[in-house]
């Protein structure tokens, strides 16, 4: 990943704890919006990595059980 990238998704992380915090503070319909652009970002994210290793579905499962079954161990 590079820099640009992870600025980026450090900027979104950022921006969606802000939004949590002051949520009530906040007009729903702007978070909603905010909430909306960070979940687009994320989605065209995934759907790059799918892209980029070529997995189905079914192999982004089966690869995350497996992490999942390590990280217990």
């Amino acid at each position: 990943m590079d820099e640009y990238s992870r600025g980026f998704e450090d900027a979104l992380d950022l921006v969606n704890d802000y939004m949590e915090r002051c949520k009530d503070k906040l007009p729903e319909k702007f978070v909603l919006q905010i909430k909306e652009i960070i979940q687009e970002a994320k989605d065209k994210k995934i759907a790059e990595l799918k892209k980029d290793f070529l997995l189905t579905n079914g192999e982004i499962s089966a690869v995350k059980d497996k992490k999942d079954k390590k990280s217990r161990k």
